[in-house]
């Protein structure tokens, strides 16, 4: 897996340098070498789509989620953007769906409400279903913001669950303890590889 890593590094190395073909191929030959590094799939999915090649990167994605990968729902939002680039927005809403039933998580609804929701009633739905089995001051602030206009909340009040609930939407690394507002693969606090939970602080 450190293998993977290095080459996932030399691959964001290429890309800052604007040579997208090296990139490219150093993440299709690492997520041919390593198939079980999710990091270099998730990778190379976004390079894809940077590409315009919207197709290859859901199907290069599509296996995070079909066998239940714990970086999965880092990839969610990834997986959506790809879908509706290509129409396959029926594929990506059964992957997140079967996904969810298996792995409850807070990223994988969110990309499964912006995929299905038309109407706020709809966007709040599934946030108040995952409530009712999983108590979660994230779910609960999204579901109040999606609440029509004229049952918004005062303004100071949604600010206050938003504050209390931002440490919640945090990364944690499980070596030292380092927080952060992103997902890191290598812990800029202890340089621990791989030791952030793919998960956010709540759903820990």
């Amino acid at each position: 897996m450190r293998q993977a890593h290095y080459r996932c590094e030399q691959a964001r190395e290429a890309f800052s340098q604007g040579d997208l073909d090296r990139a490219l191929t150093l993440l299709q030959d690492t997520v041919r070498d390593v198939p079980q590094a999710p990091r270099a799939r998730i990778l190379l999915g976004q390079l894809l789509m940077t590409r315009q090649q919207a197709a290859q990167s859901l199907q290069t994605l599509r296996p995070l989620f079909e066998q239940s990968d714990p970086a999965a729902p880092l990839a969610a939002a990834s997986l959506v953007k790809a879908a509706q680039a290509c129409g396959q927005e029926a594929l990506a809403r059964q992957l997140l769906q079967d996904f969810y039933d298996r792995q409850p998580s807070l990223d994988v609804l969110e990309a499964l409400v912006s995929l299905g929701a038309s109407g706020a009633g709809e966007m709040r739905q599934p946030f108040l279903q995952h409530l009712q089995k999983h108590p979660s001051l994230l779910a609960a602030s999204r579901w109040l913001a999606a609440a029509p206009a004229q049952e918004v909340l005062p303004p100071v009040v949604q600010k206050a669950l938003d504050t209390a609930a931002r440490p919640l939407a945090r990364y944690r690394c499980a070596a030292c303890g380092f927080e952060a507002r992103e997902h890191f693969w290598h812990c800029p606090g202890c340089q621990a590889w791989d030791s952030y939970p793919p998960r956010r602080v709540e759903e820990l």
